[in-house]
């Protein structure tokens, strides 16, 4: 994502899911939280002209809804709402896009994209990305949901994982660093015996589920610097089972 104006990758459709005995149409929907030329109140006609993008902002931030027939994603869809609010724009709403007389404001956008989808699994991932004003470069980040649809269940890699699966994956990563992403990580990372799934998180990283398995995804400068992007790792099934077989109960 380059800037909050033109970042709007957003996925929607309709996927079919069995629920109970019979199919359910489940609706991926695409929702504006904030979006256009917003102005703080400093900004007034005596501001510095050569610091007004640091009160201005623009914003394009929509958050994904699953409709349902049933409430099963209710507290999923509540959750991801209250999210895409974290980081917003202050100030007064004054044009749906950025003046050309000012340059570089401040901005956030979050989009999102559905990337696996079958009868039982919805897997998303919520891009973000943010500017501030005089900054180098933006910074961005995205996040997997990886949802069961039979049960509207949120599927975490890294709770669902015995503790044998999650030794064996990070040893799967390390491995991944040392070898065949060597020259895309920091060498400390290379060389370190750092626990990335534990029971509780997900360190620097996140994870989605794909056509090719369960993604470990490291978001910029987490284990490598900012021009080598996202730096993925896919664990194979023999570790991490598909979502539908690995959690419990």
């Amino acid at each position: 994502m380059n800037n909050a104006l033109t970042t709007g990758m957003i996925a929607s459709g309709v996927l079919a899911a069995m629920h109970g005995t019979a199919a359910a149409a489940v609706i991926v929907s695409s929702h504006e939280a904030q979006k256009g030329y917003f102005v703080e109140a400093e900004c007034t006609p005596e501001f510095p002209e050569a610091h007004f993008n640091e009160c201005t902002c623009s914003a394009d931030v929509v958050y994904p809804q699953i409709e349902s027939e049933d409430m099963r994603f209710e507290a999923w869809n509540e959750a991801i709402k209250e999210e895409s609010k974290a980081d917003m724009c202050a100030g007064v709403l004054r044009t749906d896009e950025v003046p050309e007389n000012v340059k570089s404001p401040n901005g956030y956008s979050q989009s999102f994209d559905v990337v696996y989808q079958d009868d039982d699994v919805l897997s998303l991932l919520v891009e973000f990305w943010m500017y501030g004003a005089g900054a180098a470069h933006g910074n961005y980040s995205h996040d997997g949901h990886v949802l069961l649809l039979n049960s509207g269940k949120q599927v975490k890699l890294w709770e669902q994982l015995s503790d044998e699966q999650r030794a064996k994956a990070n040893a799967y990563i390390h491995a991944q660093f040392k070898g065949e992403l060597k020259d895309s990580v920091f060498e400390s990372e290379a060389n370190s015996d750092t626990a990335y799934l534990t029971m509780e998180d997900c360190n620097g990283c996140t994870a989605y589920f794909s056509a090719d398995g369960w993604v470990v995804s490291f978001n910029p400068y987490a284990v490598g610097p900012y021009a080598a992007g996202y730096i993925d790792v896919t664990l194979p099934e023999a570790i991490a089972p598909v979502p539908q077989t690995l959690v419990k109960g």
